[in-house]
């Protein structure tokens, strides 16, 4: 499994793991929802869900991270931003509207395409604007959102410095291709439950009981670690030799994930438009998957 992820795959291939492990994530919300139902602060749910696989990484990457002293920035610099990012957007999941703060998030390609231009002179094409664009009003017509109109509420800062911070850590990495992907996962996580750990004391948060404790561990071992820990890896390893904007956009399919999962479990129903919306996302994604493959293709023959 550990060889499967270390391997460089083709941009194809590639592009659909992170479209199938980015899907994943778009169930984030049930069983963070659920451990929340069980007496547990949105924090201390962000808490286990993050110490957990934290610690599970930790027995696996210490000693290679600790022995990595050449990488400690990069280890950092990436950790913080993408813990942020997790962080901020695990907590509006729980705490605001997941539609908002999806879509707001789902704003990454931009920062990630505006950053990559910046720090990693990455010139995109008129192609991937206009999967932008159009992964951009997908999002707006899935979530049932008007950007002209679109209000800010402190909550929904969340979404929005999440997308901000993971575009940052994205950029991050792909500059650095050739650093181990698991020590920087473990980082990410460590800085996820630091960052978490703070918050709860700058907020005075009270632990919740013994009992709805251990369930919150619990959850937080099978779903943080076999589910959400496994695919973040796959995310991340790719992320070193993909452009980031390429990944932002076919993150989105955590979007479509999350809006179907709601109409399973919530009942929730989709309207024209929002059908519109999905169908526009799936669009972008294959757009820029096909295209910038061959792209990839012609510049290595």
């Amino acid at each position: 499994m550990i060889q499967f992820f270390a391997t460089q795959h083709s941009q194809r291939t590639a592009s659909l793991m992170v479209f199938v492990a980015s899907s994943l994530w778009g169930l984030l919300w049930v069983p963070m929802r659920l451990t929340e139902s069980m007496g547990v602060a949105p924090l201390w749910v962000q808490f286990w869900f993050t110490t957990m696989p934290a610690l599970f990484l930790a027995c696996l990457c210490l000693r290679s991270t600790l022995r990595e002293r050449e990488n400690w920035t990069i280890y950092l610099m990436s950790g913080m931003c993408i813990g942020m990012g997790y962080t901020l957007y695990a907590v509006g999941l729980l705490v605001g509207s997941v539609s908002k703060t999806t879509v707001l998030f789902y704003l990454t390609p931009i920062w990630s395409t505006l950053l990559g231009m910046v720090f990693l002179a990455e010139r995109p094409s008129l192609r991937r604007w206009g999967a932008i664009a159009m992964a951009t009003l997908g999002c707006c017509l899935v979530m049932q959102i008007n950007p002209v109109e679109m209000r800010l509420a402190p909550v929904d800062m969340l979404g929005l410095l999440s997308g901000v911070f993971w575009g940052m850590g994205t950029v991050v990495l792909r500059r650095y291709p050739d650093i181990d992907y698991r020590n920087a996962t473990f980082a990410q996580y460590l800085s996820g439950t630091l960052i978490t750990a703070v918050a709860i004391l700058f907020l005075a948060e009270e632990a919740p009981e013994l009992l709805a404790t251990g369930k919150a561990a619990t959850m937080g071992a099978v779903f943080g670690i076999l589910v959400f820990m496994s695919s973040f890896l796959m995310i991340i390893r790719i992320m070193q030799y993909m452009s980031p904007g390429r990944v932002g956009i076919l993150m989105l399919s955590e979007a479509l994930v999350a809006v179907i999962s709601a109409m399973i479990f919530l009942g929730e129903t989709l309207s024209m438009a929002q059908w519109i919306g999905v169908t526009v996302i799936l669009t972008a994604g294959v757009v820029v998957a096909l295209t910038d493959d061959v792209v990839a293709e012609a510049e290595t023959s």
